[in-house]
């Protein structure tokens, strides 16, 4: 008889870390993540590496066109949330003055900057 007393704790302790898998889950997709999207924070890292590799390269063009993946992941974020835009065709190439300006906005100095 003493047996059967221990399913119930069985069958508690499985609902529970089924509970606590789904709430670690829930915490990683939208807390940590941002809810799934791509989060501003990311993409201004992601446009300053750009940047970066520009200044390397001294500005120049040498066929060096910013991601697609840049520009169609954080296009709009970088748009809503830094206030410039880098889906146009003239801010693709390192060597524009718009390229500069904009990486001057999150703090890659370079000529361009006031």
């Amino acid at each position: 008889m003493g047996k059967g007393v221990a399913i119930p704790y069985i069958v508690a302790l499985v609902i529970g870390l089924m509970i606590l898998v789904i709430m670690v889950y829930l915490i990683n997709k939208f807390i940590i993540k941002g809810g799934g999207g791509t989060s501003a924070e990311i993409c201004r890292s992601r446009f300053i590496d750009w940047c970066i590799m520009c200044r390397n390269l001294g500005w120049k063009r040498d066929n060096l066109i910013i991601p697609s993946s840049l520009v169609n992941d954080c296009g709009e974020v970088i748009g809503k949330h830094l206030g410039f835009y880098i889906d146009n065709a003239e801010n693709r190439f390192c060597d524009t003055i718009k390229t500069k300006l904009d990486c001057c906005k999150v703090g890659v100095k370079n000529e361009q900057c006031p």
